[in-house]
C-alpha cells in the first residue's frame, strides 16, 4: 500500500501538470485557455478571485490529481499482476524498467471515462451554479477539459507503471 501511495503522489503531480499544460495550451497562440484553476479556486473561495483563490484552486487540483492517480495505480497494478506479458520497448538502453504501451493506453481509456463524467458534472455545476458569472456562460471548457483528462490518463498510466516497477510492486 505504501508503494501505491508513493507512486500515486509522484504520478499525480506529473499527470496533473500534463493536464494543466493541455488545458492552458491555447495561451501559446494567444487563445482563451480553460481556466480550471481559476474556476475551481473561485468556486471554493465563494466567488472571490485573485492570488489566494488561484492558490486554493491549484492546491485542490493537485490534491485531486493525486487522489485520482491512486485509482489509475490500482488499474496499472492489476494489469501488471494479471495482464501477463505485454509488448514492451526495452530500446536496449539498459533501463531499469520496461516501457509497455499497454499502460498509457489503459490510462487513456480510463481518462476518457473519467473525463466524460467530470466534464458532464462540470457542465452542470459550472454553467448553472458557479458564483462568478464569467464562468457560467458557454461551454468553451468542455473540449479542453476532456483533452486534459485524456492527457492525465495517458501520463498517469505511463508513470504509474514506471514507478511501480521501480518500487518493486
Amino acid at each position: 500500500m505504501t508503494i501505491l501511495v508513493l507512486s500515486s503522489v509522484a504520478t499525480g503531480v506529473i499527470a496533473t501538470a500534463a493536464m494543466l499544460a493541455t488545458v492552458y495550451l491555447p495561451l501559446a497562440w494567444r487563445g482563451h485557455p480553460c481556466d480550471v484553476v481559476g474556476m475551481l479556486g473561485s468556486a471554493l473561495a465563494g466567488g472571490r478571485e485573485g492570488a489566494r483563490s488561484n492558490y486554493l484552486g491549484g492546491l485542490a487540483f493537485v490534491a485531486g490529481g493525486v487522489v485520482f492517480a491512486v485509482l489509475y495505480g490500482l488499474l496499472v497494478a492489476a494489469l501488471m499482476r494479471f495482464g501477463g506479458e505485454t509488448p514492451s520497448l526495452a530500446l536496449g538502453l539498459g533501463l531499469p524498467t520496461t516501457i509497455d504501451l499497454v499502460y498509457p493506453l489503459a490510462g487513456l481509456a480510463l481518462g476518457f471515462a473519467h473525463g466524460a463524467v467530470v466534464t458532464l458534472l462540470m457542465t452542470i455545476v459550472v454553467t448553472e451554479h458557479h458564483p462568478l458569472h464569467r464562468f457560467r456562460g458557454g461551454m468553451s471548457f468542455v473540449v479542453p477539459l476532456m483533452l486534459g483528462h485524456l492527457a492525465f490518463g495517458a501520463v498517469a498510466g505511463f508513470f504509474q507503471h514506471q514507478f511501480l516497477q521501480l518500487l518493486g510492486a
